[in-house]
């Protein structure tokens, strides 16, 4: 068994869901707020916030320095805390940008929360659940790392429809959690090459079809040997 089978939350680097689900309990000491689809939201003007994704899926950047373009970090599903990483570092006011790819609802929370001990005898859980959720991310980031420099474009989308594979229960057939799209952006892929690729599998008779709603397989085992050779 690999690491993407192991642990379910690397079974897509880079792309996190339900990871802190236990703070449903508290989300009356937040504030609920409601994006669209399409917005954008920070997070970084708010002194020492972080939030809970209650629902929805956001495409997380980094604003980098002046003249340097915005990179694509994470997508973050329900279930999940936004911000966690560096408000913990130290970094409340630090700006990331979410793009919402869905309509989205979230819970904004301030650090002190987490520094309140009240809080903390009354809810142990959930700073542990903190902690994991920020330790989830550094080493899905490790592993997305590792990804984009030991392996080749076609290794690349094998691992991640690999990960589909595993995240929907080891059905051939499902609603995939990135389009083609979405994944190439990730990846820094063109759209031209993602489908070049998905079309040399549909030949191949590997894939049946990959489109924003159906994610088919023929043949998994050789999507599965496909991540580590070409």
């Amino acid at each position: 068994m690999d690491e993407q089978e192991r642990y379910p939350f690397l079974a897509l680097p880079c792309y996190v869901e339900n990871l802190s689900r236990c703070w449903e309990k508290v989300l009356h000491l937040g504030e609920k707020i409601v994006y669209k689809k399409g917005d954008i939201f920070s997070l970084g003007d708010k002194e020492n916030c972080f939030a809970y994704i209650r629902s929805g899926m956001t495409c997380c950047y980094v604003k980098e320095v002046a003249g340097k373009k915005d990179e694509i970090r994470f997508f973050v599903g329900g279930g999940c805390l936004v911000k966690d990483t560096f408000v913990s570092g130290g970094y409340g006011n630090f700006h990331t940008y979410h793009k919402c790819l869905t309509d989205v609802v979230i819970y904004e929370f301030s650090r002190n929360l987490i520094q309140e001990t009240s809080f903390l005898e009354r809810h142990h859980d959930l700073l542990q659940n903190y902690i994991f959720s920020v330790s989830a991310k550094s080493i899905s980031c490790q592993f997305f790392s590792s990804l984009l420099k030991q392996r080749s474009n076609s290794q690349k989308l094998a691992v991640y429809l690999y990960g589909f594979y595993i995240l929907n229960e080891k059905r051939l057939s499902f609603h995939p959690q990135l389009t083609q799209r979405q994944l190439g952006e990730l990846l820094g892929l063109s759209a031209l090459t993602v489908n070049r690729i998905i079309g040399k599998w549909k030949r191949e008779k590997i894939l049946a079809c990959y489109t924003k709603s159906k994610l088919e397989f023929l043949d998994v085992e050789k999507i599965r040997s496909l991540r580590y050779c070409e």
